[in-house]
């Protein structure tokens, strides 16, 4: 006789959706007529850290010229780096730094870019601007920043830092979307 089977042990749990901003820069192609991804700004994941971990660690700073740092949930924290670099740049910087979560760079290189959770998720808060992490030895007008990055961080965060780069410093990417958004649907299901 065939057992007819039970969940009893099966926890399912609500869909969390949650939106995420993409590592991606992007303008518009003349010749295309399309938009193009020029290269991306620097995301970081830090776990299991302290604000101390990240404002002082020299790999960060020797790496990144300006990093702007947010909490993401209790000891875990993001960062944009919002120069535009490429894919094998970033991936020479993450190879340096020794405080970024390894699955979000797995999943950003399988992926080519990488995304980071800007409104709430569950029961975490939105991530919130702590402030910056400046660079070692960079003179920032000397440096490309994304200007979707920096708008979202003007606009949303009201953050005096990126106004002030946008202003002074030169600055690519079509900034008549903000940033591209991506919503995420995570749906758990637990078993015994």
């Amino acid at each position: 006789m065939i057992k007819e089977p039970t969940f009893d042990n099966v926890q399912v749990l609500k869909s969390v959706r949650t939106v995420g901003m993409l590592s991606t820069v992007r303008i518009m192609s003349e010749m295309r007529q399309e938009y193009v991804t020029i290269g991306h700004s620097s995301f970081f994941d830090f776990e299991d850290a302290t604000i101390e971990d990240i404002t002082s660690n020299y790999k960060l700073r020797r790496v990144s010229p300006i990093t702007f740092i947010f909490r993401s949930s209790k000891g875990n924290f993001h960062g944009i780096c919002p120069t535009v670099k490429s894919v094998n740049q970033i991936y020479e910087d993450k190879d340096v730094i020794d405080i970024d979560d390894q699955a979000h760079n797995d999943i950003g290189f399988k992926k080519g870019r990488w995304t980071l959770r800007v409104t709430h998720k569950g029961y975490k808060p939105s991530p919130k601007l702590l402030g910056c992490v400046k660079g070692l030895g960079y003179n920032l007008r000397d440096v490309t920043f994304s200007n979707p990055h920096l708008e979202y961080l003007a606009q949303k965060h009201n953050s005096k830092e990126a106004k002030t780069l946008i202003e002074e410093c030169k600055t690519v990417g079509d900034a008549t979307k903000l940033v591209a958004y991506q919503t995420h649907e995570n749906n758990h299901v637990r078993g015994a």
